[in-house]
Parts: structure tokens; C-alpha cells; sequence
């Protein structure tokens, strides 16, 4: 999902903050599959369920932490990625200008 996500250039960080608006660093399980499943990642429901079971943490309320998501080594080496392709183009485009 993440490695999809960045490929695709989608800012996840900004997707996820923006369901949380109680700014909670945590979002309800069932809007976190929403999420999932409304990003054109080619995500189904079984995938999503895996992600549920085995790669998310949640709060005593059952809430989705997606802090643990966002602070995870791989998301961070993809968001890494994902910044400087942006800062290329937008770069490449300046000098086209000028």
C-alpha cells in the first residue's frame, strides 16, 4: 500500500491528517477503510483486512494510530522518494520557464 501510495505520488501524510480532525494522531477503523479502499491504489477489502490484522496499531478506543504508519521506516524512505521526484519536476519546470 505504501510503496503503491508513493508511486503514485499521493501525499498519505496529508490524506490521513486531513480525516483527523480532532487532531488525535488516530482515525475510526471503519473511516481508515474507507480511506483505503477510496485511494487509487488497487486496494480490496481482503488486503485491507490484512493490513488491519497484522500491520496497524490502534488505541484502547480501537481507533487506527496512523502515526506508526507515517513514523515507519519504510514510509519514510518512500515519502523521501515521493518529496524529491516532486522538487525534480517542479525544478525542471522553473528552468523551462526561465
Amino acid at each position: 500500500m505504501l510503496r503503491k501510495a508513493a508511486e503514485l505520488s499521493l501525499d498519505l501524510r496529508k490524506i490521513l491528517v486531513e480525516f483527523d480532525a480532532d487532531e488525535l494522531n488516530v482515525i475510526p477503523r471503519s473511516q481508515f477503510v474507507g480511506i483505503m479502499l477510496d485511494l487509487p491504489i488497487g486496494i480490496n477489502e481482503i488486503e485491507v483486512q490484512e493490513i488491519l490484522e497484522n500491520d496497524l496499531h490502534f488505541d484502547n478506543s480501537g481507533n487506527v494510530d496512523y502515526t506508526v504508519i507515517l513514523n515507519s521506516d519504510m514510509f519514510v524512505h518512500l515519502e523521501r522518494g515521493r518529496l524529491k521526484a516532486i522538487h525534480k519536476k517542479r525544478k525542471g519546470v522553473r528552468h523551462s520557464i526561465d
